[in-house]
Formats: C-alpha cells, sequence, structure tokens
C-alpha cells in the first residue's frame, strides 16, 4: 500500500453508488469499488539529520524541503 514515510497518510478505498436518483432498478444498482490514491514522491531528503530516500506525500515534501533550506548554508 502506497504510505507517506511521515505523516502515514495512505490511500482511501471508497464504495460509490452508481445511481442517486430515481426508484426501483436504481436503488439496487450495484455498488462500484475505487481507490484515492494519495499524491507521493520519491525524493532524496535530510530528516532528522539523516540523508536518506523516502516516500512523501506532497505536503511533508514540501515541509522538509523548507526545513532543509533554512538548514543549508549559502
Amino acid at each position: 500500500m502506497r504510505v507517506c514515510e511521515i505523516c502515514g497518510k495512505k490511500s482511501l478505498i471508497q464504495k460509490s453508488g452508481a445511481h442517486q436518483y430515481g426508484g426501483g432498478w436504481a436503488m439496487r444498482a450495484t455498488k462500484k469499488r475505487f481507490e484515492k490514491r494519495v499524491n507521493l514522491h520519491s525524493a532524496k531528503v535530510t530528516y532528522k539529520g539523516v540523508r536518506r530516500t523516502m516516500r512523501l506525500c506532497t505536503k511533508c515534501l514540501r515541509r522538509v524541503k523548507e526545513e532543509m533550506k533554512k538548514i543549508a548554508p549559502h
């Protein structure tokens, strides 16, 4: 399963109803299973003083990159 290594965000599996309105056959319509996938990136980052490759969601990647900018000398 796809999981962010910092925050633990992972894919969400849901069932969607085929029809919302109507009566009779629409109420008995089958449910479809679909997956909302988290937006992960493999990146070489320095996290907690250690340089390594991690799979991060976009939000964590932006946060870690911002921290790396502050620490790195210019």
